[in-house]
Formats: structure tokens, C-alpha cells, sequence
């Protein structure tokens, strides 16, 4: 098996078809409790925090943030510009950027919440990513990762 590049994972996210896809099959077959939940309440969001969601794809969890009542900052960052513009064009009360998850355009210590959901498989280099996130949390801040485990999904 070769290693994914950055522009490999850039062209299979260059529109959200894939990524539809993907969430749609997710939606449909997923076995056990619905994930968002959790994630909502391992978050435990005061509503004010800047939050940033790398490897944001086409927006729906930082315009569901920001529906439900989130005021803080809230910026996605994705490698693809096309998920780019279909995010800040699905929601505009949300700030989204282009950037590489081991290259945040974020000073450092400014972040308050940081997600990386269902993408660090996608990312060349675990650790310079890791890395990278440590260095934009602030001094308190909270990194939640979404993956999926080996067996996840086995029954399809």
C-alpha cells in the first residue's frame, strides 16, 4: 500500500461528492448510537471559545455549532479548496480557510478547541500534525480526535 500525498487527498476532496458519499453510507449503516452526541458532550462547549475544525470538509459541523447558538470564533480549515468554498458558501457566519493540518495559519497558543475528525488518516505525517495542533492550543486548550477503530463497521 503507497502513502496518500497531500495532493492525492486534495483531488479526492477537490468537490464533496466523495465526502457526501461517504457521510450518506456512514448515515445509513452505522451500527450503535449516533456519534454527534458523544462528540457534543466529550466538546462540552461554553458557546464563547474559539474553536477550530481541521479537516472541516464541506462545513456541517461548524454551521451546526454556530445554528445551535455557539458565539465564539469558529474557523474550519481544510486541505481542498473546493470543500473551501462549499463550506463558506453553505455558511457564511463561519470562517473558513485553506491549510494543510501540519501547517495552520494560527498564532500560536490562540486556539481554545480543536477538532480533527475522521482526517487524520488522510494526513502524510501523524506526529507533524500533532505537532502543529499542540503549538495553536492554547495553554489549557482541548484537541478531540475522531477515528474509527479496525472492527468498525465489520458486519458490512
Amino acid at each position: 500500500m503507497t502513502a496518500r500525498t497531500s495532493t492525492d487527498v486534495a483531488a479526492q476532496y477537490a468537490t464533496d461528492t466523495h465526502l457526501r458519499r461517504r457521510m450518506l453510507t456512514h448515515e445509513r449503516y452505522t451500527v450503535g448510537p449516533e456519534l454527534k452526541p458523544a462528540v457534543d458532550a466529550a466538546l462540552a462547549l461554553t458557546g464563547t471559545e474559539r474553536v477550530v475544525d481541521v479537516g472541516c470538509g464541506s462545513g456541517g459541523f461548524l454551521g451546526r455549532l454556530r445554528q445551535q447558538g455557539h458565539t465564539g470564533p469558529l474557523t474550519g480549515a481544510d486541505l481542498s479548496p473546493g470543500m473551501v468554498a462549499t463550506a463558506q458558501a453553505a455558511h457564511p457566519d463561519v470562517v473558513y480557510v485553506q491549510a494543510s493540518a501540519d501547517a495552520l495559519p494560527f498564532t500560536d497558543a490562540s486556539v481554545d478547541m480543536l477538532t480533527a475528525r475522521h482526517m487524520l488518516y488522510h494526513v502524510p505525517s501523524v506526529p507533524d500534525a500533532l505537532r502543529e495542533f499542540r503549538r495553536v492550543l492554547r495553554r489549557g486548550g482541548r484537541f478531540l480526535a475522531v477515528t474509527n477503530t479496525d472492527g468498525y463497521m465489520a458486519q458490512l
